[in-house]
């Protein structure tokens, strides 16, 4: 019988290990490994996306240095190599595993950083002209003229704001005034998105022919920098005053990456509050379309504008409460 550590493989041949102390250490160093890694994912959850696709070549390189590290002590690493040099088979599979297992952490990583992001008006908010409210891997965003920044309290779609700044511009955008012109008081807001986000404007809006309905007069618009087309949005209200005159709205669109969009509203004071913004999950907005089309329900019958409910307006859908 083999001493315990003893090579028993035959004169000339292949080594062959069968000591367990030898495959222990293998494994403790998979241990090591996934506590590095573990840590490394921790920093990943506040590390933007970008750096992350810089550094990951290094840490991936880093990775196969641990695992081909020498142990502690003179014993320990001799048997380290010995087992990793001669095994070939069974470190190309224990790499392979690593590398799964880095893998999956990176991706996870980068699900988080592209989880839903919010911006938010409040009390120190700098309402100066061309000031940078979001700048980071997924977009860029900024105020065009000086606004008037106000303190108001509004729940909408269940999240809680503070103060607004007011979004008008006395002309509506053109493609040689894509950012459309001062209202004084008021401005409009450049979005250049990095990458195709899906975003959410909370904002409060007054009612037009006692109604809410997608880019109608009152309503909060997107117009795209390349032709001043403007985007439809999907409509949702939240609440209404009492008297129904003004509403609590949200409004959806996607923006597609490296162009400009101008955020802008014209004929009344839209409350503007904040939004959200995260990566896009793949739906397109369309072109607006007239705002007198007929609306249907979601059975495919002809509504009224007082109808409650889901509704179907130029092939969108939006809800009316």
């Amino acid at each position: 019988m083999p001493l315990l550590g003893q090579d028993t493989s035959p004169a000339g041949g292949e080594p062959k290990f069968r000591c367990k102390i030898t495959q222990k250490s293998a494994n403790a160093q998979i241990f090591l490994f996934l506590f590095v890694a573990c840590k490394m994912f921790l920093i990943f959850i506040i590390t933007p996306k970008a750096l992350i696709v810089k550094i990951r070549p290094f840490i991936q390189t880093f990775s196969v240095l641990l695992l081909t590290s020498r142990g502690r002590g003179a014993e320990k690493r001799d048997r380290n190599e010995h087992f990793l040099t001669n095994n070939s088979i069974y470190k190309l599979t224990f790499l392979k595993r690593m590398k799964k297992i880095f893998t999956l952490i990176a991706v996870a990583a980068m699900a988080v950083s592209a989880n839903a992001q919010s911006w938010t008006v409040a009390e120190d908010t700098n309402v100066e002209k061309e000031q940078t409210y979001v700048s980071d891997a997924l977009v860029t965003v900024t105020s065009t003229f000086a606004g008037t920044l106000k303190k108001a309290a509004a729940t909408i779609a269940e999240k809680e704001f503070t103060h607004y700044i007011q979004v008008r511009v006395d002309a509506q955008p053109t493609v040689e005034a894509p950012e459309g012109t001062d209202k004084g008081g008021s401005t409009s807001l450049i979005f250049a998105p990095k990458s195709d986000i899906d975003v959410v404007f909370y904002y409060r809006r007054q009612a037009a022919n006692n109604d809410f309905v997608s880019n109608d007069g009152k309503d909060l618009k997107v117009s795209d920098h390349a032709d001043a087309s403007v985007l439809d949005g999907t409509l949702t209200v939240s609440s209404k005053t009492d008297d129904e005159a003004y509403g609590f709205v949200t409004k959806a669109y996607t923006l597609k990456a490296n162009q400009k969009y101008t955020v802008w509203g014209r004929g009344t004071t839209l409350n503007f509050y904040g939004f959200d913004y995260a990566i896009s999950t793949g739906i397109s907005n369309v072109k607006a379309a007239a705002t007198d089309a007929a609306i249907y329900n979601m059975a495919g019958q002809k509504v009224g504008k007082d109808y409650k409910g889901v509704v179907i307006q130029n092939g969108k859908k939006f809800v009316v409460k």
